[in-house]
């Protein structure tokens, strides 16, 4: 039997789109999703295979069953981008 736990951390990679990324946006990044979800660890890189032109890419190491956890992802990631928070999580 395999068991999913529940993500305790997110892999958060920027679009290509969003403007003027080095260290200091990347640390923006992170800040803003600690302080909306300080119980997970995040790793903001643009160093991934799937980073995409238009979308950030979000990957949990585990199961994100809580809307209100997507919902407070998508929102702190919003304020990064011209793009809504409607299509922020892959």
């Amino acid at each position: 039997m395999v068991h999913i736990l529940p993500a305790t951390s997110f892999v958060i990679v920027p679009p290509t789109a969003c403007r003027h990324v080095d260290v200091f946006f990347l640390a923006d990044v992170e800040a803003a999703l600690v302080m909306a979800l300080p119980s997970y660890e995040f790793e903001v890189t643009i160093d991934h295979p799937q980073r995409q032109d238009d979308d950030f890419f979000v990957e949990p190491n585990g199961v994100v069953s809580d809307i209100a956890t997507i919902e407070k992802l998508a929102s702190a990631l919003a304020r990064f981008t011209d793009f809504g928070p409607s299509k922020m999580i892959h």
